[in-house]
């Protein structure tokens, strides 16, 4: 299984070039964090509010349990330890990608610095 991070969900809503490569090139199941619902939210404008809600109803969405935030208190602070600290969220992310044992789909290269990390950045 595949995540996908917000800015690849902005992708695919947006129809970009990248957008259209994703869709090509990921043929397994996809999912994506309660986390990136909230960041989608929080950005989207009063006339996309209809389009990214159709198009969450048709994705699968994980949710952040004990497992996960175990695991994200293990990554920060082996981020923090080499000084590598990236954004709380993230961390959230990231450790779910690693409860579920998939891969995250992202545009972030902030998450390389997780060495527990299966991800692929787009670029």
């Amino acid at each position: 299984m595949f995540i996908l991070d917000t800015s690849i969900l902005i992708e695919l809503l947006h129809g970009t070039q990248i957008g259209r490569q994703i869709s090509e090139e990921i043929k397994e199941e996809v999912a994506t964090t309660v986390f990136s619902i909230y960041e989608l939210k929080k950005g989207e404008r009063k006339n996309e509010a209809e389009i990214i809600d159709l198009f969450l109803s048709n994705i699968k969405v994980l949710d952040f349990g004990v497992l996960a935030a175990r695991e994200s208190s293990k990554i920060e602070k082996e981020l923090s330890e080499k000084g590598k600290l990236i954004n709380r969220v993230d961390i959230f992310i990231a450790s779910i990608c690693n409860v579920e044992q998939a891969k995250l789909i992202t545009l972030d290269k902030d998450f390389k610095k997780i060495s527990s990390l299966k991800v692929r950045v787009f670029e």
